[in-house]
């Protein structure tokens, strides 16, 4: 009223929420050593005094989030949302060849302890099919070893014949064809190799 009532009243305030009252939003990442978390980052949004906040996670390379939990916007700004991300899993395979393979399982960003040169018979390990990280990657991956073939000389012993034959070089595991024996020896006929 303009003027004072005659009889005592009580008037209540009508208050409209602030829309733009700001709260803090922390992004925590794993750590690679341990289970524990540090902060990456932190943003500031804005939001309507005594709603919930909408704090989203976001989409770091090599990460996973955790859910979100929501929290009241408190009128003074001191609303905080933290939001955990866990580093991915990730498994290296190495593919040797003949079905055989090493796995090496770590955290995003932690090192990699590259695998001993492995062996195959009749082959010198060529190296991998890819260059080898030094730390996990954001995903798993494959890496196939390759193989350079041996060679050999074949040398052959007349065991007391008469003659020379060509000690021809071979590629392993390829098949290719001899010379045909020229050994001679007085008083034998020739039976086969030993």
């Amino acid at each position: 009223p303009a003027t004072l009532p005659a009889e005592n009243a009580t008037y209540t305030a009508k208050w409209n929420a602030n829309t733009d009252t700001a709260y803090t939003v922390e992004h925590y990442q794993q750590n690679i050593d341990d289970d524990e978390y540090t902060l990456a980052e932190t943003d500031t949004e804005t939001g309507t005094t005594d709603e919930d906040t909408s704090a989203t996670a976001k989409d770091y390379t090599g990460f996973t989030a955790k859910s979100v939990t929501q929290e009241k916007i408190a009128a003074d700004g001191s609303t905080v949302v933290k939001i955990y991300y866990d580093r991915k899993k990730i498994t290296l395979t190495f593919d040797c060849g003949n079905g055989y393979e090493l796995n090496a399982t770590g955290k995003y960003g932690a090192d990699v302890t590259t695998p001993a040169n492995p062996t195959k018979t009749g082959y010198t390990f060529a190296g991998w099919n890819l260059e080898l990280p030094a730390a996990f990657p954001a995903e798993n991956a494959t890496y196939t070893a390759e193989w350079n073939a041996n060679t050999y000389t074949v040398k052959f012993d007349s065991n007391g014949g008469n003659g020379t034959m060509d000690s021809p070089t071979f590629t392993y595991d390829k098949e290719e064809p001899l010379t045909a024996n020229s050994f001679t020896r007085t008083g034998y006929t020739f039976a086969g190799w030993a």
